[in-house]
């Protein structure tokens, strides 16, 4: 959907294309069509996480029993983007924990990459989960306690 579709919308066709997306629909026709717009680009940007693990392994950057996993889990809302991938842990490690730890994932992956993995997934998929600082300081505390009880 190029912008120049979008302009040929009417506000109506723009507002349920936005609620599609999950977006705020109110506004101006010039409003909605800039955020679509911001929306469909962002969106072209997506890779899946086998693409990524391959240009990763291409690149020399992990290793070939290493997987590349989703920070925020997509049937959290989490997206197929670069901004809400993590690797370098073993291939076992994403299958154990399934969707239940983004916590965790976001502690293991740091402040600043958890901070652009909430937002990727709030612009462009469905998360509405508590915010990357919520989550972070929620997966320090679980690693804590899990080193504290294995003393």
């Amino acid at each position: 959907m190029k912008s120049s579709i979008l302009t040929r919308l009417t506000k109506s066709e723009l507002q349920t294309v936005a609620r599609h997306f999950g977006m705020a629909a109110s506004g101006a026709k010039a409003t909605l069509i800039q955020r679509l717009s911001t929306k469909v680009k962002a969106k072209r940007k997506t890779v899946t996480r086998a693409q990524y693990r391959r240009r990763l392994l291409k690149l020399g950057l992990i290793e070939s029993d290493q997987d590349v996993f989703h920070i925020i889990a997509v049937s959290n809302g989490g997206v197929d983007h670069p901004d809400n991938y993590h690797y370098a842990q073993n291939s076992s490690h994403n299958r154990s924990i399934g969707c239940r730890y983004d916590h965790v994932n976001c502690y293991l992956a740091g402040r600043t990459k958890a901070r652009k993995a909430v937002a990727i997934c709030k612009r462009l998929g469905t998360y509405r989960g508590p915010s990357a600082a919520k989550l972070y300081k929620a997966g320090e505390k679980f690693w804590k306690a899990l080193h504290q009880h294995n003393k």
